[in-house]
C-alpha cells in the first residue's frame, strides 16, 4: 500500500492535473463497464454523467491555472531546472558555484558530501 501511496504522491506533485486525469481514466473504465456488461440504465447514464464533470473540472482547472499559476502546471522537474538557472545563472551570465551548490538546488531533499577535491574555490574557478 505504500508503494501505491507513494507513486499517487510522485505524479500528484508532478503536475497539478494528473489526479483528475486519473479520475478521469478510472470513471471512463466504469462506464465502458457498464456498458460492456449491460448495466442498468440509470448506472450507464450517471457513470457517462461522472465522466462529463470531471471533463469540465479538467478544462476549468486548466483554465483557472493558466491565469493565475501556470507553474503548476509544469514538471517538478522543469520547475526545479528553472529555479537553479535564476538562482545560479547561464553559461553567459553565471556565477561561482561549487558542484555541492547545485546539488543542493537540484535535490533539496538529498543532502550529498562531495569530496573536497571535487569542490572548487570561487578563486580556482578563474584559473
Amino acid at each position: 500500500m505504500n508503494y501505491v501511496a507513494g507513486v499517487i504522491a510522485k505524479i500528484s506533485r508532478s503536475n497539478a492535473l494528473y489526479p483528475l486525469l486519473i479520475s478521469l481514466c478510472l470513471t471512463v473504465s466504469l462506464s465502458i463497464a457498464t456498458v460492456t456488461f449491460n448495466a442498468p440504465l440509470l448506472i450507464q447514464v450517471i457513470s457517462a454523467i461522472c465522466v462529463v464533470a470531471i471533463i469540465w473540472k479538467i478544462v476549468t482547472s486548466f483554465d483557472y491555472l493558466m491565469r493565475t499559476n501556470p507553474n503548476m502546471l509544469r514538471s517538478e522537474t522543469h520547475v526545479t531546472q528553472m529555479k537553479a538557472l535564476e538562482l545560479l545563472g547561464d553559461n553567459l551570465h553565471g556565477t561561482s558555484t561549487t558542484p555541492a551548490d547545485v546539488i543542493s538546488i537540484l535535490n533539496p531533499h538529498d543532502v550529498v558530501e562531495l569530496p573536497e577535491e571535487n569542490q572548487k574555490k570561487p578563486e580556482q574557478l578563474d584559473e
